[in-house]
């Protein structure tokens, strides 16, 4: 399986996490040595709710860099948080940053995965505008087939009509 969450995950796992793994891309970005050109560690956000009931942090997002200029969007929120319009917010901010011509991440496209019946994901991916490009094998999961979607700069930042019924709950 693809993912960047060891399990069973320990409190060494959570220290390494916040210290190690997503410091190395913000000090690239700190040093102006980050790019989208060439593979590189991921970006990662925290996705914090700055006030109200649900004040506190709920989950995060990252930008997995291939080269070319092309990265991969992946993100989890809590099951508390779900429901609000929370990630769908915090990742139509982080296309934002991702094509934006004086930011330095600076990509062409970003591409979604996720696993067939993900459907809290795909929900997310469709209402930020992400075009459904259908199953493909991946081997970043096992060689499995995943669904699959990308979004371009100049795409619309709303939801689509072109996604197959994947029986979201609106």
């Amino acid at each position: 399986m693809w993912t960047t969450v060891p399990n069973p995950y320990t409190l060494e796992d959570a220290e390494y996490y916040i210290r190690d793994y997503t410091s190395v891309a913000w000090r690239e970005i700190n040093t102006k040595t980050y790019t989208t050109e060439t593979e590189g560690p991921e970006l990662v956000w925290a996705v914090w709710v700055a006030d109200g009931p649900l004040e506190g942090l709920w989950g995060s997002i990252g930008l997995k860099r291939h080269g070319d200029r092309k990265v991969d969007v992946g993100y989890w929120l809590g099951a508390g948080a779900r429901g609000n319009g929370i990630m769908p917010a915090a990742v139509r901010s982080v296309i934002e940053a991702a094509f934006h011509p004086r930011l330095p991440i600076q990509a062409t496209s970003m591409w979604w995965y996720a696993f067939e019946g993900n459907k809290s994901s795909a929900f997310v991916a469709e209402r930020v505008g992400m075009k459904y490009m259908g199953l493909t094998r991946s081997p970043y999961c096992g060689d499995r087939d995943v669904m699959s979607a990308v979004i371009y700069p100049d795409d619309p930042r709303r939801s689509r009509d072109d996604w197959p019924d994947l029986g979201f709950d609106d």
